[in-house]
């Protein structure tokens, strides 16, 4: 739990205190690796700011949200104040030309709960949501290869070790 937090911390988003919270109450904490069908399946977060590219009632899975986000008129893509697509697309491709092996800070998941496993039986994206989007519509348009991608993983589920 402690190195989740650093983790956190370390990449300065202003939720991290919320996102502990979640994380917190579930009693297992995992590091694994994603491939790329988990990473693609990953739930969206739902909420007015990105209502957009994830009405209501509609399937939230990663690459279903992304491939409503690159439909998206380039008018159209500052969804919110913290929701701009096209400059989260340009961040992670400048950060991308750094560091060739694709390698993004890890995500932070948890389980599923309630209406999102409709879509997934696996893993909320807790944490990470701008990366992860602007990932996912990069390998979509054929821009890059999916590389896996390390997650922090908040469960109630055992695994073996």
């Amino acid at each position: 739990m402690d190195e989740i937090e650093t983790h956190l911390k370390s990449l300065g988003a202003g939720n991290h205190l919320d996102n502990i919270k979640v994380v917190s109450s579930f009693p297992n904490h995992y590091l694994l690796s994603l491939e790329k069908e988990e990473f693609m399946d990953l739930i969206f977060l739902q909420s007015r700011e990105v209502a957009k590219i994830v009405p209501p009632e509609t399937d939230r899975r990663l690459r279903v949200v992304a491939h409503r986000a690159g439909g998206l008129p380039a008018t159209e893509s500052r969804l919110s104040g913290n929701w701009d697509i096209l400059a989260n697309l340009a961040r992670l491709k400048k950060s991308i030309l750094h560091d060739l092996s694709l390698a993004l800070p890890a995500f932070v998941l948890r389980d599923v709960r309630g209406s999102e496993s409709r879509w997934s039986k696996s893993w909320y994206l807790q944490d990470g949501s701008h990366r992860a989007l602007a990932y996912c519509m990069m390998i979509l348009a054929g821009e890059v290869n999916y590389q896996c991608q390390l997650a922090f993983c908040a469960t109630s589920k055992t695994f073996p070790l």
